[in-house]
């Protein structure tokens, strides 16, 4: 690893860590039983509401630690740094910022636009 991406390094595993604790406890409440609701709809429906949301919470964070991981995987291999569409180096300011990033501004923000959305 270069010893200049060893700050980068110790920030991505400490958000993978609290990533993985989140995680665990996200999975623990959407895996235990839905409350007992009584016999009223409104009450159920709440309920699995809420366990949908944990769902999709669950979900994103999963993505998330899977954009960290990917990160300290570049720095591990020497690929961190640079962007995987342009070869051009990220700016260190984009680095601290959103240090899991790919891609150099223009291209996230192509990448992230409306019609480059669904899928």
């Amino acid at each position: 690893m270069a010893r200049r991406w060893a700050p980068h390094y110790r920030r991505l595993v400490a958000l993978r860590d609290r990533l993985v604790a989140v995680e665990r406890v996200t999975r623990e409440q959407a895996s235990a039983p839905l409350p007992p609701g009584g016999n009223h709809p409104a009450e159920r429906a709440a309920d699995e509401e809420e366990r949908d949301f944990t769902l999709a919470l669950l979900a994103q964070e999963a993505g998330a630690l899977d954009e960290v991981n990917a990160a300290i995987e570049r720095i591990l291999h020497g690929s961190y740094g640079r962007c995987e569409a342009t070869g051009r180096p990220i700016p260190a300011a984009r680095l601290r910022a959103v240090p899991w990033t790919r891609y150099v501004r223009e291209i996230a923000s192509h990448l992230e636009s409306p019609g480059r959305r669904g899928g």
